[in-house]
């Protein structure tokens, strides 16, 4: 049954959903009205439009074009908006898998927060007292797709340890003497631990210290020259609890802290940082998931510290298929930030035997300080373009005569290196 109709002044574009008007409608958007204001039922216009039953789905697919097609230029023709974003640094591993699986995302409000969901942002309010749909609709997904947080098992602070423990072992293997902090280190362990355990996990909190205390210093530097920022001990006493010591110190330390770059780097490459992180010389390749509608939701509410507003989360609990369920949801596009980080996923995909799902359109959205230099805005590829793209990335691949599904990971670091030093743009031209 159709909603009691709301009042025409205040809700011009509400009006015309219930008028079936599409001209009405894409006159109004072009006049600047926006769809995420809420009528007095707290319903916007796409809202409005999912509950009206009398519609054929010709008219209903033409009126929600209408309401959520993209006022920027660059956008192709007849595209629409997502109704609903997931951003995560774990891009590639959703693609690989075909779904959205719980955890993948950065907890939501600490102590508050439901583990092992899938959330997402959607065209809803953030907070009860708002009069329009979320705001930071957009903003909050690309957020979590840098895969910043407060922990040190966090997607950026991996992906950091992979790429120092990666260049450690390449610097001890050149012979050069590791810098030295000049003081003796102690460490305990369980009688049944290996060394090389207890070492790589020292090492993993030395790299997450250092990371934390001064992440801007290993900027624009080479990975094996970082390794000169850091300080090793003097030596390694490791205490066991059986009152059994073993010590190293001069050239027996050398092979033990080795060991420990390899066994970390061993359980990072086993799934515990991105593959395009690693693959990216440790750098995040974000990426936002743009889905079409997708029903039944349910709300996590976050409690206001200080007397703020309580904020609303929408999630689900079972994994959310890439190619949608019977509530929706089907892929539409994908955001990443440069046509650099579409070279990462695009080597890694064919690297892996991994299909980016059909009809998806590929949104480029620089970053804010490259919209600021340069007056960049988002635009688009659509599937053509993304496959010459990709055909062009195989066929500069093969002139080296390289076969990528045998290729090792330091293979593939060097070969993402030289793709993203080349003329991008003139692949989709």
């Amino acid at each position: 049954m159709d909603i009691k109709s709301t009042s025409v002044n205040a809700f011009p574009l509400h009006q015309a959903v219930e008028q079936h008007d599409t001209t009405t409608i894409t006159q109004l958007r072009e006049e600047g009205h926006k769809t995420n204001q809420l009528n007095e039922a707290n319903l916007s216009p796409v809202d409005l439009l999912s509950r009206r039953r009398s519609i054929d789905q010709t008219l209903r697919e033409k009126m929600h074009g209408a309401l959520l097609s993209s006022m920027n230029p660059t956008a192709p023709k007849g595209y629409t908006k997502p109704e609903a974003l997931h951003g995560s640094p774990w891009g590639f591993e959703i693609l690989a898998s075909g779904e959205l699986r719980g955890g993948v995302n950065d907890a939501k409000g600490g102590t508050q927060s439901l583990e092992g969901e899938v959330f997402f942002s959607d065209r809803s309010p953030e907070k009860l007292s708002e009069r329009v749909t979320r705001n930071n609709f957009r903003s909050n997904p690309r957020i979590y797709s840098h895969g910043k947080g407060m922990h040190s098992s966090n997607p950026v602070a991996r992906a950091f340890q992979h790429r120092m423990s990666q260049a450690i072992g390449h610097y001890l293997a050149s012979g050069r003497p590791l810098p030295s902090s000049g003081n003796p280190l102690k460490l305990q362990a369980n009688a049944d631990q290996q060394v090389s355990e207890i070492a790589a996990h020292w090492l993993q909190n030395l790299l997450t210290s250092v990371r934390n205390n001064g992440a801007k210093k290993f900027e624009n530097v080479q990975a094996e020259e970082s390794v000169a920022l850091l300080k090793f001990p003097e030596s390694i006493t490791i205490n066991f609890s059986d009152n059994h010591q073993q010590v190293f110190d001069g050239q027996a330390l050398k092979p033990l802290l080795a060991d420990a770059a390899k066994t970390l780097q061993q359980q990072l490459e086993g799934g515990k940082a991105p593959l395009l992180a690693m693959i990216n010389n440790g750098e995040i390749v974000p990426m936002v998931f743009g889905f079409s509608k997708i029903e039944d939701l349910k709300t996590h509410t976050i409690n206001g510290s200080l007397g703020g507003e309580a904020k609303h989360y929408r999630y689900q609990s079972e994994s959310h298929p890439l190619a949608g369920s019977a509530k929706g949801g089907k892929l539409k596009e994908i955001e990443l930030n440069t046509l650099k980080d579409l070279a990462t996923l695009s080597l890694t995909c064919l690297a892996k035997g991994v299909k980016i799902p059909a009809d998806t359109l590929i949104r480029i959205n620089p970053n804010r300080r490259d919209k600021i230099d340069s007056g960049m805005r988002a635009h688009y590829l659509d599937p053509q373009q993304l496959g010459r793209f990709q055909q062009q990335l195989a066929s500069t691949l093969g002139e080296k005569g390289v076969t990528l599904s045998q290729a090792t990971l330091p293979e593939l670091q060097q070969m993402n290196q030289e793709i993203r030093g080349k003329d991008l743009a003139a692949w989709v031209a």
